[in-house]
């Protein structure tokens, strides 16, 4: 039995070892071809800098009027759809406030995840007081995928 496995080893370390010295043979960028890392500007101002100004037609700024200060009425409107809409839910989907579960999930790699892992322990932004009252947390669930 063992004079089967060798060989097939054996042709399989001189194909990772073929592998390998083929990868560091492969030609490396030179001259024209080379990154130019000193050329990364492409002459353009950030959009939140724009303020007023334009580009290609659209008013700098994140919110209306240039600004880079978010409008009352928008923290307002998004206060009123989170209490009207995210609601703890069976899994059938409909409300059920004494039974149902939230899930706050975040998606992406490692730096993704230790971000989510931050803003959890932190309490998701609550007060100290909101984080630590058990009627805040009820149902509450976290996941990270």
């Amino acid at each position: 039995m063992s004079t089967v496995i060798a060989p097939a080893r054996r042709r399989l370390g001189i194909a990772l070892a073929l592998a390998a010295l083929f990868a560091t043979l492969a030609p490396f960028p030179r001259g024209a071809d080379a990154a130019n890392c000193g050329n990364t500007s492409v002459d353009t101002t950030p959009i939140n800098d724009l303020g007023t100004g334009t580009y290609k037609g659209r008013q700098g700024g994140l919110y209306p009027g240039g600004s880079n200060q978010r409008p009352t009425s928008h923290t307002a409107t998004g206060s009123s759809l989170v209490k009207e809409r995210v609601l703890p839910r069976k899994a059938s989907g409909t409300p059920d406030t004494t039974n149902g579960k939230l899930v706050f999930l975040s998606l992406g790699m490692s730096n993704a995840e230790a971000e989510f892992k931050q803003f959890v322990s932190s309490g998701f932004g609550q007060t100290e007081e909101q984080a630590c009252d058990p009627r805040e947390r009820r149902g509450r669930r976290t996941r990270s995928g």
